[in-house]
């Protein structure tokens, strides 16, 4: 299995296809794994597709700190210089999705367009610890379905909700077995600064979001608890457009990806058409695109 040895870790990656380079960053407590089972297949056949797993997950090296946005935004930076990608086109869902906004911060010049896909904490909007943060609703939603009772008292007791979701079956989407190995997430979350150190935003403010000169496709579902972040950031940011599916709660890389990954595809396209005749500024469509319900 590859790895590449990034600010101290041994971080695994997967990179298959040719073409532009299209960067993948997986969501909390996820592995590269979420995009081989819907995304990866559709666009892999126009680009060079690289997935990896964050620091701390999957089979990356587990650290003690570096669990920041900012930080692993920094461990995506050394992990495209140790692969001798230049520029790529970065993708990210949820967590990820933030992480990738810090890298067009931190790295303008080698993040080509973002593909935001339910980006829940930017411009301090909101996060953990703040009690309108849309993920209480979705997290304690979850293992209620599952059948996992939250106490009140321990509604926004985030170490407590993550715990009992490894413990479930509420995140293991369609991975038959569980897609994670219970043991090692419940040492991340436990010896590790994830849970405290994920939910700041560090320099990532209202004003600096503002200042994303990058294109960027931001996609959500319908039904997400993070529509106030894509109210703030389909405002903010000047290149953007937006992807809605009605019928869709938090997004994953395996919901509706026929569709989503042929607006990917659509968006590298577009880059590539602006960097032959428009001095690298293609322009955006910034009209809201609604997906067709089921």
């Amino acid at each position: 299995m590859p790895y590449t040895v990034v600010r101290g870790i041994r971080v695994h990656h997967l990179t298959e296809g040719q073409g532009p380079d299209v960067i993948m960053i997986h969501g909390f407590l996820e592995n590269l794994a979420v995009w081989h089972l819907g995304l990866a297949p559709i666009v892999r056949d126009e680009v060079r597709l690289t997935t990896y797993d964050l620091r701390g997950h999957g089979r990356s090296d587990l650290s003690s700190r570096g669990y920041t946005p900012d930080a692993l935004a920094a461990d995506l930076e050394a992990l495209m210089d140790g692969l001798g990608i230049g520029r790529a086109v970065v993708v990210g869902r949820s967590f990820g999705a933030d992480v990738a906004l810090h890298a067009a911060v931190r790295s303008p010049d080698r993040v080509a367009g973002l593909v935001a896909i339910e980006p829940a904490l930017v411009g301090g909007l909101s996060r953990p610890g703040d009690e309108a943060w849309g993920g209480w609703r979705y997290w304690g939603g979850l293992l209620a379905e599952a059948g996992v009772a939250v106490p009140a008292e321990r509604r926004t007791d985030l170490p407590f909700l993550l715990e009992q979701a490894v413990m479930t079956s509420a995140f293991d989407g369609p991975f038959p077995a569980g897609p994670r190995k219970r043991e090692r997430l419940l040492r991340l979350i436990r010896e590790t600064a994830l849970v405290a150190e994920s939910g700041e935003v560090f320099g990532l403010t209202r004003d600096v979001v503002r200042g994303i000169r990058q294109p960027v496709l931001l996609v959500y579902g319908g039904r997400s608890p993070f529509l106030a972040s894509l109210d703030f950031l389909r405002g903010a940011l000047r290149r953007s457009r937006t992807l809605i599916v009605p019928d869709a709660e938090h997004l994953t890389p395996w919901d509706r990806a026929r569709l989503i990954g042929d607006e990917i595809l659509r968006f590298v396209r577009r880059l590539g058409r602006g960097r032959a005749g428009a001095g690298g500024r293609p322009p955006m469509n910034p009209a809201l695109v609604e997906a067709p319900g089921r």
